[in-house]
């Protein structure tokens, strides 16, 4: 879908309240230096007030596209997710909206309860599967958009899932017991790195390598051998002191 692949590299998500839900306090979304509005040379209008926003020119301008949302949601940080075909959102209120680019409006689709009292936090797409990742109850998994959910958490060594994506046809997630792939032959995951005290808070893929940003700092995995990894510069903090070092294992 030609328009799909326009709009996906520069989607905007403006999340117009924090992730813990509309109680907090708004996030201001039109910075302004020396009293100049700088959402005009955005190409955003003053008046708009929008949850997600669409640039098919490298962010020359951009298009209110939040028709079909609520007035207000929480969304998690990993909680767009868009493929060739598909383009979504993974509220913690409602469960999951996809956009029907033919009439530029976000539908809802069927959201299982216990999906939803589980928090949900991250969204990705697999094989035109959906995969939705809560904070206390795992992985959801729909193949027909929505009408019916089931869990996939067999092999997970904790629940808490908070990155999920595809590399190179294999499905990862990254939990607060590291990272996981997903074995489709014996349908469970398997700990492709981490422990019990490591977060992935972050995963991506370049040039054949495997990023994750964690607690304990930036790791680089070779994606044919994920157990041979290099550290990267690794950065930790306390009160009052700042620390770098460098962990190299081959």
């Amino acid at each position: 879908m030609e328009q799909l692949r326009q709009i996906i590299p520069t989607l905007f998500l403006m999340l117009l309240y924090c992730c813990n839900g509309p109680n907090k306090q708004r996030v201001e979304t039109k910075p302004k230096v020396d009293n100049l509005d700088l959402s005009a040379i955005n190409g955003l209008s003053k008046t708009e007030d929008g949850i997600v926003y669409f640039s098919a020119d490298n962010g020359i301008t951009w298009k209110n596209a939040s028709r079909g949302l609520p007035p207000t949601v929480s969304i998690g940080l990993g909680g767009v997710s868009a493929s060739l075909n598909l383009l979504g959102l993974a509220t913690k209120e409602n469960g999951v909206y996809l956009f029907n680019f033919k009439d530029s409006v976000w539908v809802k689709i069927p959201a299982d309860q216990e999906m939803v009292n589980g928090n949900i936090g991250a969204l990705t797409f697999y094989k035109n599967d959906i995969y939705v990742g809560t904070q206390y109850g795992g992985v959801f998994f729909s193949n027909n958009y929505g009408k019916s959910w089931t869990t996939k958490n067999t092999g997970l060594g904790n629940l808490t899932v908070r990155k999920m994506t595809e590399i190179n046809g294999q499905l990862y997630v990254g939990t607060n017991y590291g990272l996981y792939a997903f074995n489709e032959s014996s349908n469970k995951w398997e700990l492709a790195y981490g422990q019990h005290a490591m977060q992935v808070n972050g995963i991506s893929e370049s040039d054949g390598n495997i990023y994750l940003a964690t607690n304990q700092g930036a790791f680089k995995f070779a994606v044919t051998n994920l157990m041979a990894y290099q550290g990267i510069l690794v950065i930790t903090t306390s009160e009052r002191k700042l620390s770098a070092g460098m962990t190299i294992k081959k």
